[in-house]
């Protein structure tokens, strides 16, 4: 598989990006200034999706309000049918369906139209770390 984009690499400053929400509006990186983002990038959501239902525990319990968590898919409707199924209410769904702003991360799979999995973790200023 071919992986589109630069790969980001710990130290450098993280690309703005510009996602949808789960109601079809833009989210970019700077809506979250001065917050950790720990960001989730998943193929889709489904109810597979444990490692994502261990995260939300996790966001639920003891996670400052200084973190932010993310989750971005190609997916938006099935995200939030699926949060929704589940009780997810912590975690942000977003979706990179429309832009295709995850080749700035390096995570575009060319071949499926679909993301790699992988974590981001970016510092409240904007570094990946």
């Amino acid at each position: 598989m071919t992986l589109v984009g630069n790969e980001v690499k710990v130290g450098d400053k993280a690309p703005g990006f510009a996602v949808v929400d789960k109601e079809l509006k833009p989210v970019s990186l700077g809506d979250f200034q001065s917050k950790v983002k720990l960001i989730s990038v998943t193929p889709s959501l489904d109810n597979r999706s444990a490692t994502f239902r261990h995260g939300h525990q996790r966001a639920g319990f003891g996670l400052p309000d200084s973190i932010v968590v993310l989750n971005v898919s190609m997916t938006c409707v099935r995200n939030s049918t699926f949060c929704a199924n589940a009780g997810i209410e912590k975690i942000k769904t977003l979706s990179d369906h429309a832009t295709l702003h995850s080749a700035c991360l390096g995570v575009l799979i060319k071949e499926l139209r679909l993301l790699s999995r992988s974590i981001f973790v970016i510092d409240q200023k904007d570094v990946i770390t």
